[in-house]
């Protein structure tokens, strides 16, 4: 399915469940399993579905920041960060064609830790499924999946991890669609660090929208544009 499509309810066969227990679709079993791989792979790896953060808190540590990559407009977006992030926005030769480029790269305080924005310009099927091969090809091993249900349609939700020399990597990759436009948040950090940086990761999920006005004022206060 292509990004500019208009969304569905996601396939039928698809089932949504929950280890939150504050949630009506809880699922105790696949709560035990999780825990259960989390003692086998001796990783403590929190999967939160929402930041929790405070506006306060948000004022305080976050900035709004505007993203330009590449001439076709209707990719710009913007969305809210640490204030200690470094943006980099991609070449536009990079952003303008290619069926996944990258918009933007964000490095996080915390060692090894960064997001990715990427434009999902064409999806084969659903997004989850879509997700599930794109992992198998760069080695990463999912560890658990949260697919959810959304007006625009069935969104990814993965957490993943991958074996290298210096230790474990972990991954997490939300697909959101804010507007017609389908992207692709990434999270990527040492084993070790991403508990610090996944709330982080969440405020990015939770605030991404398309850029309305090119020059305007960022919503959400003070912040700033990269292109």
């Amino acid at each position: 399915m292509c990004a500019d499509e208009q969304p569905t309810a996601g396939p039928d066969d698809v089932v949504v469940v929950e280890t939150d227990a504050a949630r009506g679709d809880y699922d105790a079993r696949l709560a035990e399993l999780l825990a259960e791989a989390e003692r086998r792979a001796e990783l403590r790896l929190p999967f939160p579905r929402h930041h929790g953060l405070s506006p306060e808190q948000l004022g305080r540590g976050f900035r709004r920041v505007e993203v330009r990559a590449g001439p076709d407009r209707s990719w710009h977006f913007e969305l809210t960060l640490p204030r200690s992030a470094n943006v980099a926005a991609a070449r536009p030769s990079a952003a303008s064609d290619r069926p996944h480029a990258t918009l933007a790269s964000v490095q996080l305080d915390q060692l090894g830790s960064s997001i990715d924005v990427v434009a999902a310009r064409r999806v084969d099927g659903d997004l989850p499924a879509w997700l599930d091969d794109w992992l198998a090809q760069v080695g990463m091993v999912p560890f658990s999946s949260r697919p959810r249900r959304t007006a625009r349609g069935l969104m990814a939700d993965v957490l993943a991890t991958r074996a290298e020399a210096a230790g474990t990597m972990v991954a997490r990759y939300v697909s959101v669609r804010p507007g017609p436009r389908t992207y692709l948040l990434i999270l990527r950090s040492p084993a070790v660090a991403y508990r610090f940086v996944a709330r982080e990761f969440l405020v990015a999920v939770e605030s991404l929208a398309p850029l309305r006005a090119a020059g305007g004022q960022p919503r959400g206060g003070e912040g700033g544009a990269v292109s």
